[in-house]
């Protein structure tokens, strides 16, 4: 996140307005803002302290009270992460999904089309790309040569089985 909030100011955001978004804005649009996305009693939150609102970088961060990290060295080992069998079992889909629903068909003959394109900048960061792609068979494919692969996602909780596929670019 820190590349991300200093990425913002350089492009101009005010500094303040690029901590919020990394922040509480987040919190706020999951619903979480009760417990985390600020500093204030009975909210969970991991500080860090940096010297000049310009320049994101962390000089100490504090979490549960304790410094895990200075000048940019870990001083604590990472918690190990579990998942409950109640959470690896939190997909229910209406039915199985099929190798064509990952499919991105075109519906008129033509050899090559313009599609929108993520274009994968950073880990983090994505911007959108128009690109031309060959269509064979009536559908879009991946090009691994071009470096653009199909994306999906499935919605498990307000549609399930609902499918988003689309084309995503800057894996390498």
């Amino acid at each position: 996140m820190e590349f991300v909030v200093q990425k913002a100011i350089d492009c101009g955001f005010n500094p303040i307005h690029a901590i919020q978004m990394a922040t509480i804005n987040v919190a706020e649009y999951f619903f979480l803002d009760g417990i985390i996305g600020g500093i204030a009693p009975g909210k969970y939150a991991d500080i860090v302290i940096i010297s000049d609102l310009k320049t994101i970088k962390a000089e100490y961060v504090i979490s549960k009270g304790r410094i895990i990290a200075r000048e940019g060295d870990l001083l604590v080992s990472p918690r190990k992460h579990t998942s409950s069998a109640q959470n690896l079992k939190s997909v229910h889909l209406s039915r199985v999904i099929e190798p064509v629903d990952f499919s991105i068909p075109v519906t008129k003959e033509v050899s090559q089309v313009n599609v929108r394109v993520i274009e994968q900048v950073t880990g983090l960061v994505t911007k959108e790309l128009i690109v031309s792609v060959p269509v064979v068979d009536w559908e879009i494919r991946s090009d691994v040569s071009k470096d653009i692969l199909k994306v999906a996602a499935i919605d498990r909780r307000f549609d399930p089985g609902k499918i988003f596929v689309g084309l995503i670019r800057g894996f390498a």
